[in-house]
């Protein structure tokens, strides 16, 4: 079975909250550094390079159920808006260079997506 990449609107720890592109791996309940005992969720962060150790697409990171707020599979999203740059980017083109003229040549990830149907 091919893996799918999965788009969550989550909440870290430091109570920063933005889209983040992710594989899950397992779910279990679990005491984590960040949340305390927890419904967690364990997943390949595509967003972040895989570390010393890491087998897998991206860095290894533990995600608090209770912080997800929204899930999204990607087929269910056929774009991206980006405040940043003021238009839409195809899904597969969610890290893009910027159009802005404020912030010329700069990669960023679009920020809100743009659901199918």
């Amino acid at each position: 079975m091919a893996e799918r990449v999965v788009y969550i609107d989550y909440t870290n720890h430091r109570g920063e909250r933005r889209w983040r592109s992710i594989h899950p791996r397992i779910m279990r309940f679990r005491e984590t550094e960040w949340h305390g005992e927890a419904w967690a969720l364990e997943a390949w962060d595509l967003e972040k390079p895989a570390e010393h150790g890491d087998y897998g697409p991206g860095a290894r990171r533990t995600f608090a159920l209770k912080n997800i707020h929204e899930w999204l599979e990607d087929a269910d999203v056929t774009a991206w808006w980006c405040s940043t740059c003021g238009m839409a980017v195809l899904a597969e083109n969610r890290h893009h260079v910027s159009t802005n003229r404020d912030d010329p040549g700069g990669v960023h990830a679009a920020d809100t997506p743009v659901r199918d149907g």
